[in-house]
């Protein structure tokens, strides 16, 4: 689901990043930090997560990108000045915000005038009980809740 989501949020983004400021808000490990950060981008992941913030650094250390990473909540954005970045990505995280006015309302005032919020969220469908993906040599591909 991961890799599925983003790939559909980079498809929303330009290939190059280059000169572009980019906040991935709820980064996690920093899967879609690190492909912006390939595209050019100038990119800080954030998560309120110091454990996943460690393992977005040791992936960073591991295969460096040029990324950034910091425990922030997305709710406040508090280590990001106003009008800072060009961009906001979201991928799968938006959804888990406690507060999403809140995040809406910071994303809004990170953003430069004119800049751009990508996000993804997942389809209540893949979180139901026993959902699996198919695709095996007796059915097509896809996803498969209930019988």
């Amino acid at each position: 689901m991961h890799e599925f989501a983003r790939d559909a949020l980079l498809d929303g983004l330009p290939a190059d990043l280059h000169g572009q400021r980019i906040l991935d808000l709820g980064c996690g490990e920093g899967l879609i930090t690190r492909a912006l950060a390939m595209r050019g981008g100038s990119v800080v992941g954030i998560d309120p997560s110091p454990h996943m913030i460690g393992h977005a650094r040791a992936a960073e250390q591991a295969t460096p990108s040029g990324a950034r990473y910091d425990v922030d909540d997305g709710g406040s954005l508090a280590t990001l000045a106003t009008g800072s970045v060009e961009w906001v990505t979201a991928g799968l995280s938006l959804n888990n915000v406690p507060d999403l006015t809140a995040a809406v309302s910071g994303v809004r005032r990170v953003l430069v005038p004119g800049g751009h919020l990508l996000f993804t969220v997942p389809h209540p469908c893949f979180e139901a009980p026993h959902a699996r993906w198919s695709g095996g040599s007796d059915e097509p591909p896809g996803r498969v809740v209930g019988d």
